[in-house]
């Protein structure tokens, strides 16, 4: 395993933040200075010779480095005028996820016996989920805008025309200058993506052609604005391929075509802690190869392409540079799907329980890509949620449904539920995998006294005033 790190620093005028460091990654040219602030280029030690971009052998480990200083904040392009974010937070340490996804059991077993992490029959596991799908044919051709932000010195980024790569013709290109001061970055934000793929795994995906120019290099990482220790993706230096998550990198392919399109594909695994790198679909060194996090994680919150100015002991980098077809997967199901009914069922929920109306609000805004026609169910949605309680279940002996909520005309002791805790999942009576009975979920059915809702710690179906605070779990209708 090699050492891959760099140093930023910062020089803010007005509200344009200029990054400078030094780079070092894989075998061969070791370092870029991304630019300076009127002074010299940072000095990099020499780690060894360059690989040859012809070569296909591995180009060895080179020399450890330590970073001059700890990376600095980036800016964030998600609203203009912030100027430079402060330093993050130390993010709580990140434990093992077990796959929530370990097959739906057969009808005939006793679901009240089944594995907590085991999805009950006629549910069944959805997503992954999709946080970024982008082939640029929707976005404008010229200088890229809204969602992505640029911060370049020397080159450009656009969208642009390439038939003969993309159906709908257009692909991103950007052009790194060949100066010494030519560098920058191409990002993209993901506000939803720390709450999402904090410790999970993941999938990032997308295509590259690289110049016919030497010396080149390029990163595609997922990153966080308030540090870059964290920054896992893949490294391209001198059209060698390295696999790399914070200081840590993986030599995993010596050369890729200059000009030609190479389709990328990176899964990091947290739950083994091990990288795999395909290119044109085809194995690379790195498959299920460990690659340690590092040890204080920043969930990425952004998808980055940087550029360099110089290599060490090369001399200036440039080149023009083209992507396409970026996408970005949580492995982990996002949802569970009730085939059945044509309805998914979030798994993620708000931090806090909320009043009835802000419950409501929060679903609506909800967007679990490619799912955002989120809402609060109804009395007979959550009804249809439970298992293992004939009373309460949809078609049971409670009468409460969305048209019929006066509880003295539907309800009775029918709608009490059953034994407390005796649910086959953490003791609740409903088929969300690994997770515990909280306070009773809201519904979107009003009672005379406020609105219905169901405790799946009993699967009672109950009313509460508006302003109590309550758990809750969105749907949606499957295919829109």
């Amino acid at each position: 395993m090699s050492s891959c790190f760099e140093t930023t620093r910062f020089l803010v005028a007005g509200l344009v933040a200029v990054a400078i460091g030094t780079f070092a990654c894989g075998g061969g040219g070791g370092g870029t200075d991304a630019g300076n602030d009127g002074v010299e280029p940072a000095d990099v030690a020499d780690p060894g010779p360059a690989l040859d971009p012809g070569g296909s052998e591995n180009p060895g480990e080179p020399s450890d480095a330590t970073p001059s200083e700890d990376p600095g904040p980036t800016d964030d392009p998600g609203t203009a005028g912030d100027g430079l974010q402060g330093d993050s937070e130390t993010p709580e340490d990140v434990s093992d996820v077990p796959s929530t996804d370990t097959g739906t059991p057969d009808a005939s077993e006793d679901v009240s016996q089944t594995d907590p992490w085991t999805i009950p029959a006629p549910f069944e596991s959805g997503g992954p989920l999709v946080l970024v799908d982008q082939d640029f044919d929707a976005l404008a051709a010229g200088p890229i805008g809204s969602p992505w932000a640029v911060m370049m010195t020397g080159g450009s980024a656009s969208v642009t025309a390439m038939p003969a790569k993309s159906a709908g013709g257009q692909v991103l290109m950007v052009v790194d200058g060949d100066g010494e001061t030519d560098y920058g970055n191409v990002f993209l934000s993901m506000p939803q993506a720390p709450a999402l793929l904090d410790g999970q795994d993941l999938e990032l995906s997308f295509d590259i052609r690289l110049p016919d120019q030497s010396p080149q290099f390029t990163r595609v990482v997922l990153t966080n604005g308030a540090s870059s220790a964290s920054d896992l993706g893949v490294v391209f230096e001198n059209r060698g391929v390295w696999a790399a998550y914070g200081r840590e990198s993986l030599w995993c392919k010596g050369s890729v075509p200059a000009l030609e399109w190479q389709s990328i594909q990176m899964t990091y695994r947290h739950s083994s802690r091990t990288v795999t790198l395909r290119i044109n679909d085809a194995a690379t060194n790195c498959t299920d190869s460990p690659l340690e996090p590092p040890e204080e994680l920043a969930p990425p919150n952004r998808l980055l392409l940087a550029f360099a100015g110089v290599l060490g002991g090369q001399g200036p980098v440039g080149g023009t540079f083209l992507f396409d077809n970026f996408k970005l997967l949580r492995h982990a199901p996002g949802w569970i799907v009730d085939p059945v009914r044509g309805k998914l069922w979030a798994l993620s929920q708000p931090e806090a329980p909320l009043n009835q109306a802000d419950a409501a609000t929060y679903c609506g805004a909800l967007d679990l890509g490619p799912h955002s026609n989120w809402r609060l169910p109804s009395i007979e949605d959550l009804r249809a949620l439970v298992v293992d309680c004939a009373t309460t279940a949809e078609g049971g002996a409670c009468g409460i449904e969305d048209l019929c909520t006066d509880p003295d005309l539907c309800g009775g002791p029918e709608c009490e539920g059953c034994a407390s805790n005796g649910g086959g999942i953490h003791g609740c009576y409903w088929p969300f995998p690994g997770q515990e009975c909280g306070p009773s979920l809201w519904s979107s059915t009003p009672s005379p006294t406020g609105f219905w809702g169901i405790d799946y710690a009993d699967a009672s179906v109950r009313s509460s005033p508006a302003s109590e605070l309550r758990d809750v779990r969105c749907v949606a209708n499957a295919g829109l």
